[in-house]
């Protein structure tokens, strides 16, 4: 028979034991372990995790309450509100100068897009033009986006595993011009 040499404990450690309730049958015990949890100025003990913040005051502008400053959301705002994060996602790299996201189905709006560019101005007439049955006048005179003339490139949008469209931006006045790619899902 083989013995076991015996392990040597660390110096300034030592064994932990569970915590022992103390029990005086009945119900004692129990109350007096809830009392020792409770802090001594009464209330109740609360997890970190579970502390609830005062509300913010209407007045003040709070990061926590999310992308509208109203109190109310619509279950639209909210739903869309995923989208910005898609939009900043596109604009990280510097390489998209705009970006939108535009319901055409119902009623054309604009989900999202990059504040205080051309793209949020887009309205529900030239997602109309996008998108309608109507395509022979797009090459002869353009179209317009968000109030910025447009020439039309390639025009794909309604063909079936394409649904893409390739416009340039008309120069005003001397600006550059930029490259646009309108995409339909």
């Amino acid at each position: 028979m083989h013995s076991r040499p015996r392990r040597r404990r660390r110096r300034g450690h030592t064994r932990r034991r569970p915590p022992v309730l103390p029990f005086s049958g009945g119900s004692g015990g129990a109350r007096a372990a809830a009392q020792r949890a409770e802090p001594r100025s009464g209330r109740q003990r609360v997890p970190r995790a579970l502390r609830l913040l005062p509300p913010a005051s209407r007045g003040s502008s709070s990061p926590v309450r999310g992308p509208s400053s109203s109190a109310k959301s619509s279950p639209r705002s909210s739903a869309m509100a995923g989208w910005n994060a898609y939009i900043d996602n596109l604009m990280a790299d510097g390489t998209c100068q705009d970006a939108a996201i535009v319901g055409y189905k119902d009623s054309p709006s604009v989900w999202a897009a990059v504040p205080g560019k051309t793209f949020v101005n887009i309205t529900p007439a030239e997602v109309g033009v996008l998108v309608g049955k109507d395509r022979s006048s797009f090459y002869v005179n353009g179209l317009t986006l968000g109030g910025q003339k447009c020439s039309v490139i390639r025009d794909s949008l309604l063909q079936d595993g394409e649904f893409s469209m390739d416009l340039r931006t008309k120069s005003t006045g001397g600006a550059p011009t930029f490259n646009v790619t309108v995409t339909k899902t």
